[in-house]
């Protein structure tokens, strides 16, 4: 085998460093970007806007989770499951059992973020008005009791105990 068939072998055997920090990191920033535009363009939505506007947000950051899973669920297949002998001390060579660590507890941590997300659009899709919460000056979003404007309004009870 030649010097450039064994390096093409471990290329295709290793996968690139930002496939593994995608799937670390991917899933939580896509979570921190939904929950941050959610916020922010809840107000334009409850003025009036198209509510398809939470939607496209939840599904793109959704995309971008997923992907995040599915880039950390390939790098964790690339490696394999046999157990070679792990590079020395000075020697240039990756660690395959940290590479297959990182790729799995990314995976895993992505799969988590993306729940988020999927959740955090189940409210919005579920809800009547995502807009029912929002405070206003008249109606704070928790009274006392059955009060208009309260969270519990239309429930068995309330955060000050059974009705």
């Amino acid at each position: 085998m030649s010097v450039e068939e064994r390096v093409a072998a471990r290329r295709d055997r290793f996968p690139h460093r930002g496939s593994i920090w995608f799937a670390w990191l991917g899933g939580a920033v896509a979570w921190a970007i939904h929950i941050t535009l959610s916020y922010a363009v809840l107000p334009y939505v409850c003025a009036g806007g198209p509510e398809l506007t939470l939607h496209v947000l939840t599904a793109g950051t959704a995309l971008i989770a997923g992907g995040a899973v599915g880039m950390g669920w390939r790098a964790l297949h690339r490696l394999g499951h046999e157990d070679p002998q792990p590079p020395t001390p000075g020697d240039d060579r990756r660690n395959p059992s940290a590479d297959r660590f990182l790729a799995a507890s990314g995976a895993l941590l992505s799969a988590f973020f993306l729940s988020l997300i999927l959740v955090e659009g189940l409210q919005v899709l579920l809800l009547a008005d995502p807009c029912m919460a929002i405070p206003t000056e008249d109606a704070p979003i928790i009274m006392r009791g059955s009060e208009r404007g309260s969270i519990a309004g239309g429930l068995p009870w309330s955060p000050y105990g059974l009705r």
